[in-house]
Order: structure tokens, then C-alpha cells, then sequence
């Protein structure tokens, strides 16, 4: 009997352990499936978008077209599906919009991979008029914002989320007034239309037909139309004391420079012939409008303006001395050799900081310049022609560059500035300016506009292994691009506005980077010399607010280091964080669901 009871015993135990081992081997299958699907990232999301059909009549109708976006973890892909077949200007203004979400955001895409598709019941005029829209469905849905499907906007996505004009606004407001849209969300510059000899209002146009009409200038103002959220800016720039103490020192010495020279080239001024005349009122013009930045501590400018009276006044001093050719050349000489010697000291320097990076590229563009201006003097002089004029630039380029080399050293964060991130970032720069190449070339064919020059030369460097200036043209490449294209449709009565949002948007970027601790040199000269052309030279000042906006966030493309030299995990915006703290805690609950379920087992069997 003792025997039957003993394995009775033995077969509940073993029983029990059988079922144990199960429960903890379904537990583990769980766990093991689980925990991947709890970490996959995968969202999905849609909105309307307003579209203009063209009948075979050749009349235009407003229309309405579907955008739905799948965001999944992957490698930074660009997918896109279109029903029917769309034009490629829509395909690249999808991978624009994707591209401006990302830096909005300052996240790194290049972890996800982004599936959008475009359905209309109709064929609809192609047009990157659905740039404002892929934008804004990629921001809210990275950044975990709910989508309200009852607006819907229209207009193009420009450099620094600026939102561009567009056509047909009057019947894309009738089609979303004929499918229960309620808001409408159009560009700035287009809230009165011109309709034949009739100039009108769009939001009182979009009321009659019972549809809200907003006007907006950038993405922030389409976020806080769909959610109600203004993003938190700082006001102001944070100008760093040792850019201040740096540029007021260059600012100085080169209109000191330029003063001394004024005061000797004045003296017998009424003996020069009337192009030596003409070069001493303006470099004096030129002076004086470096004393009014620095009037109100525009210090860059006030060094552009004095290292243009410089050029002047080193061309006049050259005629005054009307060297022979053998003393030229000699000069020329003595120029090439210094150009050399100071490249070689420059290419010594290690880069740590950003600072440092964008102070290589400042005086080695500088130098660059000198060299090529001493060689066309070289190869004129061999021709007997003048070269007072190259051998002046050159000159002057040289002592820009030397002043210039001060801002070596300055303190700020430290990056990982290597040749295999520098190879990097030179590769995606380029492939985004050739993306926009292409895409300027499709409304403008045949316009250089310099954007083939500088992408040229960015390949240059690229293939010499240059790619810290292969970074810097590339990216001078894309901002001359971005340029072009966003004033396509802006008419001259809308330039100044236009600009001014320009500069806000780069002012709000050069602030975000200062109180991250990269005070961008580069992106803040610009933005000041931008501003101190704008009454005088407009298409000039736009250029120089798309470097400013273009040269100001070289941190995305460089890991960070600490102050011990190990790397840094990069800071995002979106969903990163939260999915650290929502799949631990999800993994949690299900393995505490799990381990309860295993404890209950047990005690039943057991009992």
C-alpha cells in the first residue's frame, strides 16, 4: 500500500513538473514574441488632401485625393504609391516633405522607413502643391500628435518649413466644402486671390461655403491649426562672449585696415583718372557702411563691408605703383607660396568642436579663393593683360582667411569629426542637392542658377577626399537651390514679407542651437549679413538667409562626445523616448501576467 501511495506521489510530482516546465516554456515563447513586437515601431495615418483636376475640356476643378503614411522601423526608405500615376515632381516634393519633418523634428529618420500612398478617384494636375501636407502628416505622426482628418491645407514645403504659394486655391476650397472638410489650411501669401478682374478675400470666399480658412507662413503654424500647440522657442539669440570678443577683433583689424588705406589713397585724390576715382568713392561708401553695424554690433557685416573697401583700395594702390610685369609676378609668387604655407598650417589643426569644423572651411574657402584669383592673375599676366584687380582679391582674401583662423579653439561640445563621418555627411549633402537639382530642373530646365558649379565642385572634394569642404559646397549647392525654389509664384510685392519669414525661420534655428551649446558662426554671420542687405540687395539677402538656415545644423550629421571622448546617444524629439518607457513597461506587465498564471499553476496542482 505504501508502495501504490509513494507512486501516486511521485506521479502528481512528476506531473507537476511536467506542467511547470510547460508554463515556463510557453511563458519564454511569449516574451520571445512579444518583446519585438513591443519595440517595432509602426504608425499609420491619413488626411485629405486638395488637388485641382483638369477636365478634357481644359477647365480646372477642385478635387480631393487620399494621403495615407506608414511609418516602420527600417533603414531611412522612402516609399511611394500613387493611384492613378502621378508626376515626379509629386514623388520628390513626398521625399521633401519626409526630409523637412525629420529636421523639424530633429530626428533620425534614417531608422525608419516611410511608406506613403496617394489615391485619387481621378487623374490631378502633378504639382509639389502636396508638400505642406506630407509634411505635416510626418511631424504628427513621429511626434505621436492626433490627427484631425476634418482639415486639410495646400501648399508647397520650402527650405526651414516656409510655406510656399500655390494655384487653384478658390477650387480646392469648393472641394472640401463638397466633402466635409471644415478647416482649410492655405498659404499666407495667397488669402486674396485674383479671379478675372476680381480681387478675392479666400477666408470670406471659404465661409460662405461653410469652411474655415487659415492662413499659414510655416509648419508651426499648421501644427497649432491642427492641434492647438505653439512650439516653445527661445525669443532670442544667445550670441556666445568669445563670437563676440572674435568677430568685434576681425571686424576691427579689417576696417582699420581699411581706414589706413582710405587716408593714404585720398592723399592727390584729385590726380586720379576717373576709374581710380570711382574705386575710392565706393570703398569710402563701403566704409561707411561698415561704421553703421557696427553701430549696432553687426560685426560680420561690418568685416564684408570693410574687406570689400579693401579690394578697392589694394586695386587703386596697385595702379598708383604700376609695378612692371616682372615685379607683378613676383608678387604673384610670393602670394601662392603664403596661400600654401597657411593651407598646410590649417590642415594641422584638429577639428573637435563644430566651431572648429566651420572655422576650417571659412578660412580655407577664403584661402581657396586667394589661390584661384593669384592664378588667373598668373595666366593674364603671361597675356599681358591687367591683373591689379586679381592680385588685389587675392591679397585681401589672404588676411581675411588669417584673421578669420582666430576662431580656432573656442570652446563648445565635441563631436565626432572623423574622415568616415565627414565621407558621410559630404555623401548625403550631395544626394539632397542633387535632389533638389532635379527638382528645379523640372520647372526651370536649364538654370544653373551656380547650383552645378557648387555641386561640381563638392564632387571634386569628394573624389580628393576633401570632404570637409565637400560638405561645405554640397551644402552651399542645396541652399542655392532651396533658394530658386522658393520663390517660384512669390511676385515682387511679397519678396520683402518673404524674407523676413525666411530670417525668422533661421533666427529660431540659430537659437535652438546656441542653448544646445553650438553657437553656429557660419549660420549666425550669414543671418546678420542677410539682414543688413535686405532693403538694398533682396535676391542677395535670400541666398545668405539659406546659408544661414542651411550651415546652421552641421550637429545632425556628427555623433556627440563627452567630455572623457565616449560617444553620446543623439537627443531626439518624438517617439524615441516614449517607446523606452512604454515597452519596459509593457514587457513588464506581460511577464508579471505570465509569471502569475505559472504561480497559479502550481498551487493547483498542488492543492
Amino acid at each position: 500500500m505504501s508502495n501504490l501511495m509513494s507512486n501516486i506521489v511521485n506521479e502528481k510530482k512528476a506531473m507537476v513538473i511536467q506542467r511547470l516546465l510547460f508554463a515556463i516554456f510557453f511563458a519564454c515563447i511569449v516574451l520571445m514574441i512579444s518583446a519585438p513586437a513591443a519595440s517595432a515601431v509602426e504608425k499609420e495615418g491619413h488626411l485629405k488632401l486638395l488637388a485641382v483636376s483638369e477636365s478634357e475640356e481644359g477647365n480646372f476643378t477642385g478635387s480631393i485625393a487620399d494621403l495615407y503614411l506608414t511609418i516602420k522601423d527600417g533603414s531611412g526608405n522612402v516609399y511611394i504609391q500613387t493611384y492613378p500615376l502621378l508626376k515626379v515632381d509629386t514623388q520628390i516634393s513626398t521625399r521633401f516633405g519626409k526630409d523637412m519633418a525629420c529636421n523639424y523634428l530633429n530626428i533620425d529618420c534614417s531608422k525608419y522607413d516611410f511608406f506613403y500612398t496617394i489615391k485619387a478617384s481621378s487623374p490631378i494636375v502633378g504639382g509639389p502643391s502636396a508638400g505642406s501636407a506630407i509634411t505635416a502628416l510626418t511631424v504628427l505622426l513621429l511626434d505621436n500628435k492626433k490627427i484631425d482628418e476634418s482639415v486639410s491645407m495646400t501648399g508647397t514645403i520650402n527650405s526651414g518649413g516656409v510655406i510656399g504659394p500655390v494655384g487653384g486655391v478658390l477650387e480646392k476650397i469648393d472641394a472640401a466644402a463638397q466633402n466635409s472638410i471644415k478647416k482649410v489650411l492655405v498659404p499666407v501669401s495667397e488669402m486674396e486671390v485674383e479671379r478675372g478682374n476680381e480681387t478675392i478675400n479666400v477666408t470670406q470666399y471659404g465661409a460662405e461655403k461653410g469652411i474655415t480658412v487659415a492662413g499659414v507662413a510655416t509648419i508651426d503654424d499648421i501644427i497649432y491649426e491642427m492641434t492647438g500647440e505653439k512650439p516653445d522657442y527661445p525669443e532670442d539669440i544667445v550670441i556666445t562672449e568669445y563670437y563676440k570678443i572674435t568677430m568685434r577683433e576681425i571686424a576691427d583689424n579689417l576696417c582699420e585696415r581699411a581706414d589706413d588705406f582710405s587716408k593714404e589713397m585720398s592723399k592727390n585724390a584729385f590726380l586720379l583718372n576717373k576709374t581710380d576715382f570711382e574705386l575710392l568713392n565706393s570703398s569710402l561708401a563701403l566704409i561707411k557702411r561698415s561704421g553703421e553695424a557696427m553701430s549696432t554690433e553687426n560685426y560680420y557685416s561690418a568685416a564684408s563691408y570693410c574687406f570689400g573697401a579693401n579690394v578697392k583700395l589694394s586695386e587703386l594702390k596697385l595702379n598708383r605703383e604700376d609695378m612692371d610685369k616682372e615685379t607683378i609676378e613676383t608678387l604673384i609668387n610670393v602670394t601662392l607660396d603664403l596661400i600654401k604655407s597657411m593651407q598646410a598650417e590649417i590642415d594641422s589643426k584638429a577639428e573637435e568642436t563644430l566651431t572648429d569644423l566651420e572655422t576650417y572651411l571659412i578660412v580655407t574657402e577664403r584661402l581657396d579663393e586667394a589661390r584661384l584669383s593669384a592664378t588667373k592673375a598668373y595666366e593674364a599676366l603671361q597675356k599681358n593683360k591687367s591683373v591689379n584687380a586679381e592680385v588685389a582679391y587675392s591679397i585681401e582674401r589672404i588676411e581675411s582667411a588669417k584673421y578669420w583662423s582666430e576662431f580656432f579653439g573656442k570652446p563648445g561640445k565635441k563631436y565626432l569629426i572623423s574622415k568616415e563621418t565627414l565621407a558621410e555627411s559630404c555623401s548625403l549633402k550631395i544626394d539632397e542637392a542633387v535632389e533638389r537639382a532635379q527638382f528645379l530642373e523640372l520647372f526651370l530646365p536649364n538654370s544653373s542658377y551656380n547650383i552645378g558649379e557648387s555641386l561640381s565642385k563638392a564632387r571634386e572634394y569628394q573624389a580628393a577626399g576633401n570632404y570637409k569642404l565637400c560638405l561645405f559646397k554640397a551644402s552651399q549647392a542645396k541652399a542655392q537651390a532651396d533658394m530658386v525654389l522658393s520663390v517660384l509664384g512669390i511676385s515682387e510685392s511679397q519678396l520683402q514679407t518673404f524674407i523676413e519669414q525666411k530670417l525668422q525661420i533661421a533666427k529660431r534655428v540659430i537659437a535652438k542651437q546656441s542653448l544646445k551649446g553650438n553657437f553656429p558662426i557660419m549660420g549666425f554671420s550669414y543671418y546678420e549679413y542677410a539682414k543688413s542687405l535686405m532693403d538694398n540687395d533682396p535676391t542677395s539677402a535670400l541666398i545668405y538667409s539659406e546659408y544661414a538656415l542651411e550651415l546652421s545644423n552641421l550637429d545632425i550629421y556628427f555623433p556627440q562626445k563627452s567630455d572623457e571622448g565616449k560617444l553620446l546617444a543623439k537627443e531626439e524629439k518624438g517617439d524615441k523616448n516614449i517607446d523606452n518607457i512604454i515597452i519596459p513597461i509593457a514587457l513588464f506587465f506581460v511577464s508579471g501576467l505570465i509569471f502569475g498564471f505559472v504561480l497559479a499553476e502550481f498551487f493547483h496542482i498542488l492543492s
